[in-house]
Parts: structure tokens; sequence; C-alpha cells
């Protein structure tokens, strides 16, 4: 029974390395966001998800920002080498002034 548990257990964690599963893009977009923040190792993540029409990877991060402070949860979308922060103080990268309008395209209506 422990061995079918085992074998289960490595099954599932395996997924995040199987490539064109939805751990793995998820897995890969992370990766591209810590890759563009000023503190990778301080990235917290929550409410991932992908949208299949566009394979946008879109969720929220909590990082350091370049004075060492968390600046709290904000939203994102990753495109295949193509990384954008609602919050221009998180990452390396510029705001868009369309944000907004942007992550809804790639991502979905917010509710």
């Amino acid at each position: 029974m422990r061995v079918i548990a085992a074998v289960v257990l490595l099954a599932l964690a395996g997924c995040r390395y199987i490539p064109g599963t939805e751990a793995s893009k998820i897995a890969e977009g992370e990766s591209q966001v810590r890759d563009a923040l000023a503190d990778p190792n301080s990235a917290e993540f929550r409410n991932l998800s992908i949208r299949e029409v566009t394979g946008a990877v879109c969720g929220e991060v909590n990082a350091k920002n370049r004075m060492g402070g968390f600046v709290g949860f904000t939203r994102f979308y990753v495109l295949p080498g193509f990384v954008r922060f609602e919050d221009g103080d998180l990452g390396t990268d510029t705001v868009p002034v369309d944000f907004d309008r942007l992550h809804d395209d790639f991502c979905g209506k917010r509710h």
C-alpha cells in the first residue's frame, strides 16, 4: 500500500515537469516572473491559471522591490518571453498605461 501511495505521489509531482501540461506551463510562467523580479527568491504566488485561448499564464505575485519591502500581491500576465506586472515597482519592466485592458484581454475579465 505504501509503495502505491509513493508511486501516485511521484506521478503527481512529476506533472510539473511533463512538457505541455498545465502544471508545466504554470511552472514556466512562474520562472519567467521570477526572472523579471528585483528579488526573485522572495516571490509568493497565488491565483495562478492558464488562459488557453491566449496561452497566457495569469496570476498574482508578492515579492520584495528594490528597496527590500514586499509590495503586496500584484496581478501579472506572462506570454512566451514577455512578462507584465500591474505595479512597476515590482519588476524590472515598465507598466503599460493600459495594463487593465491588456490583462483583461489576455487573462479574462475580473469579477
